[in-house]
Order: structure tokens, then sequence, then C-alpha cells
């Protein structure tokens, strides 16, 4: 039985645009709660992780500001279109007043790779593919220049039997939030903007 995956890239040219945009961000938050609390609390110092505080603006994308337990700041839409994809970046934490009171503009970019749609032979080991592809939405790989999500197998079979799926990709978004602890995923149908929540609580 062939299995369906679709997997979005974030390479070239777009990924430093993607990481500037990040790293910018990152500093204000961190900037603006040093300057009114006298510190930050970061994630991510450096080489070395987990929470701590600073006191001194470190240069920019040397630490990963806190943004909750799960994290979950930045939210990545990808709207496919014949010959490439949009893709917005947004970061859903400014606005509230305990990381940076504000809310921050989103970023807009259009990539000249489309969405790949690939089938899978899964005949000898259905359920171990299945299960593997789960924890494979998202891959930040920093040596290759490249961030990657993937609506893989058993995903994809949901958006396929979704009654709103009769439609070519244009007709949808589909939004990846990374967390510390993993992927959440959605699609949302663009005319009618009913949501299949792939991942997550209400995709159980």
């Amino acid at each position: 039985m062939l299995t369906n995956s679709l997997l979005f890239r974030i390479a070239d040219s777009a990924y430093g645009q993607v990481l500037a945009y990040q790293q910018e961000i990152d500093q204000m938050v961190l900037r603006y709660q040093i300057e009114t609390r006298g510190q930050a609390l970061v994630v991510r110092l450096g080489g070395k992780t987990g929470l701590q505080k600073i006191n001194a603006l470190p240069e920019p994308g040397i630490a990963e500001p806190y943004y909750g337990t799960l994290g979950g700041a930045y939210r990545y839409t990808f709207h496919p279109m014949v010959g490439g994809c949009e893709l917005e970046v947004a970061n859903q934490m400014g606005g509230f007043a305990f990381f940076y009171p504000e809310r921050f503009d989103s970023l807009r970019l259009y990539l000249f790779d489309p969405p790949v749609e690939t089938c899978v032979e899964d005949d000898d080991a259905p359920n171990a593919l299945l299960e593997a592809s789960m924890s494979d939405l998202y891959e930040n790989a920093p040596g290759c220049q490249e961030i990657r999500f993937r609506v893989p197998p058993l995903l994809y079979k949901a958006f396929s039997d979704w009654p709103w799926s009769r439609r070519p990709l244009h007709a949808y978004d589909f939004t990846f939030i990374p967390t510390s602890a993993s992927c959440l995923a959605r699609v949302t149908a663009r005319e009618s903007g009913v949501v299949l929540e792939l991942t997550g609580e209400q995709a159980l």
C-alpha cells in the first residue's frame, strides 16, 4: 500500500531571512526584559541549555528567550501555490506583558520550492513507519541551512479523510508551531475557514 506524505522546506536565502527575523525579535524581547526588570529569562545561552537568568544583553543569536513552559513562540504558515509557496512566520508572544508588551509584525516570504508530495511503500512495516513519522514533523538543520516541516503518512491520511480535503493544495493553509516537546500542526480550508487539527488534544 502506498502512503502519501508532504514536505515543506525553508532553504537558501529564505532560511537566513527567517533566522534574522527571529534573532531580531528575540533581541527585542531580551532587551525589554533587562531594561524593565534588570534581568531576562533564557532557555539557551551559547551552548548551555536550561532555564537561567541574564542581566546583560548578549550578541544576537547567543541566547534564546524563555517563552513559557512549552515554548511555541513562532508559528509557520505555508500556502502552496503553483511553482512555489507563500510563507508567513509570526511570533505569537508579542502583546503578552510578561514577554513583550506589543505585537510583532509577521515575516512574509515567497518560497520557490513548492511542497513535495511523496508516496511511501509501507506494506512491510506500516505501523512502524506511521509511528516513526509522528515525531518527524519539524527539523531545523543549521548545517544544511534548512528548516523542514512534514505532514507524515498517518497525519496525511487524516487530512485525506477530512471532508474538506477534496481540493488542490492551494486551497489550504498548513500551519506548524514547534514547541519544546513536539510540533503542533493544523490545516485550514481557506474559503470556509474550517480547521483540521492534525496534532494536539483536539486531534485525538
